[in-house]
């Protein structure tokens, strides 16, 4: 995008030429923009990463020494990665494999010394090969690519790739003690402080702050100085450079992670597209169906690092939205003596789904499943029947028929959120093993009163959190009118 001008929020849906902003947050204080990116808003709260091994996370990952995984030298010694069947050297998955072989050389206490000399003749060829510009060194993607904002001519550069290499680099500084380390960081920084000019195309950069004075951490950045402004880029170069900022205390980074932050809570209600699944840019109109999860665990991530109840709340609402989870291996329950619906569909959109029909086992069935979607087309949230007498065909969740177990649209909370019941009845059950609930009890509620909750999902058909303090601590209970976050 050109964020040159303010426009207004369909123009930015129909892609044109910049971003709008929302009202600032309270608290939130703007500075004018500037193309050097010195100056744009932050974010308040306190930031911090994901807690080591939250949700099942490995916290010592380790490989063999010498580990290349599907990657190939290349004579510079640079490892390649084979893209559409070319092998070239790719700064995002460099910057994961580095930090991997890092990890695992920390993880034998430094009994890895062919995993150490990789990342430092990898960096050593990187560093060679890289785009200096005003103290900074830009990583480049020495290939062509196309994005829906554009044609991308090699070399490009990608705030994606290039905020996982200051851990490199500073991790090295701290394992070699040589101080060209110590250096190499700073101008990997400096990056995101270098912003396009207005009038001199074709200058490297990976971040812009925008019209509206928010700090976009760029997947796409055209020679031109238009922005992608894709929301998972930016929120995985957030993710990366906290992790930088959290081991190191650099308070450059600090500042860039508070701007990126920023953005994403300004934008949220952009990202967000009601009734349907969310947007990938803020730039265009142009989204895919399948981001909606990842664009969900983004938000979901943001309310872990910040405990700020409107990222939680964008959630939920984009889980209310479109589905949230997709196809994963899963039991499919299915109730017998129920009229359900049924159909086969072979287009990933849904337009070439066959008409419903209606089956009504005889028996309780439990069958696997190893996809679930939804289409604009069709009413619903469907899961296929991978086994069972109705293999092949797509199953509508209902009540009666649903993925068994916890992970359907499932959401983690590591700051508990408050769960409000409203004056009324409110129903609450206790879940087992497979997710099923029973144990029905009726509470009357005179008065708003307030619990907590760590965990939502969407069990037995429908969306439930857990209550986690209080007389009914333990059990679920239905998000609705009267119980709600």
């Amino acid at each position: 995008m050109d964020v040159s001008q303010p426009v207004t929020r369909r123009s930015v849906l129909a892609g044109s030429a910049a971003l709008l902003g929302s009202a600032l947050l309270q608290g939130h204080s703007a500075t004018p923009a500037a193309a050097d990116n010195e100056f744009f808003k932050t974010f308040t709260g306190t930031i911090t990463p994901l807690p080591a091994g939250w949700l099942g996370e490995s916290v010592h990952p380790m490989v063999s020494d010498g580990y290349l995984g599907a990657l190939r030298l290349g004579s510079d010694q640079i490892p390649r990665t084979n893209l559409h069947g070319s092998w070239v050297i790719h700064p995002t998955v460099l910057g994961n494999y580095l930090n991997l072989l890092l990890d695992s050389y920390e993880t034998t206490k430094g009994r890895q010394p062919k995993n150490l000399a990789r990342t430092v003749s990898t960096m050593e060829g990187l560093m060679a090969r890289a785009t200096r510009r005003r103290g900074a060194a830009f990583l480049r993607y020495e290939f062509p690519w196309h994005s829906f904002n554009g044609d991308l001519p090699s070399p490009w550069y990608s705030s994606f790739g290039q905020s996982k290499f200051p851990r490199v680099s500073w991790r090295l500084w701290k394992i070699t003690g040589e101080r060209r380390w110590l250096q190499t960081t700073r101008e990997l920084t400096q990056a995101f402080f270098q912003g396009p000019l207005t009038g001199q195309p074709g200058l490297a950069w990976v971040a812009k702050v925008d019209p509206n004075h928010c700090l976009w951490l760029d997947e796409y950045p055209t020679p031109s100085g238009r922005a992608s402004a894709v929301f998972n880029g930016h929120y995985y170069a957030l993710s990366a450079l906290l992790s930088y900022q959290q081991l190191t205390g650099d308070k450059d980074a600090k500042r860039l992670v508070s701007g990126a932050a920023e953005t994403l809570a300004e934008y949220r209600n952009l990202c967000r597209n009601p009734g349907r699944f969310s947007h990938y840019f803020a730039s265009t109109s142009a989204n895919v169906a399948s981001y909606h999860y990842i664009n969900t665990s983004c938000y979901l991530n943001m309310y872990n690092h910040t405990g700020w109840a409107p990222f939680a709340t964008t959630v939920d609402q984009m889980i209310s939205d479109w589905r949230f989870t997709e196809g994963q291996s899963a039991s499919l329950f299915v109730k017998g003596g129920y009229s359900h619906q049924i159909r086969r569909v072979t287009g990933s959109s849904g337009a070439n789904a066959g008409a419903a029909s209606t089956w009504r086992p005889t028996k309780d069935l439990v069958v696997s499943s190893g996809a679930r979607s939804q289409w604009v087309s069709i009413r619903g949230v469907w899961s296929r029947m991978d086994s069972g007498p109705m293999k092949g065909h797509w199953l509508l969740e209902t009540p009666y028929g649903y993925p068994e177990g916890f992970a359907t649209d499932r959401c983690d909370y590591r700051f508990p959120r408050k769960l409000y019941f409203e004056p009324g009845r409110a129903n609450s059950f206790v879940a087992n093993s497979r997710g099923h609930l029973s144990g029905l009890r009726v509470s009357t509620f005179h008065r708003r009163s307030l619990v907590h909750s760590t965990l939502r999902a969407k069990l037995n058909g429908g969306q439930y959190a857990r209550v986690d303090d209080g007389g009914l601590a333990g059990r679920w209970v239905p998000l609705n009118a009267v119980t709600h976050f």
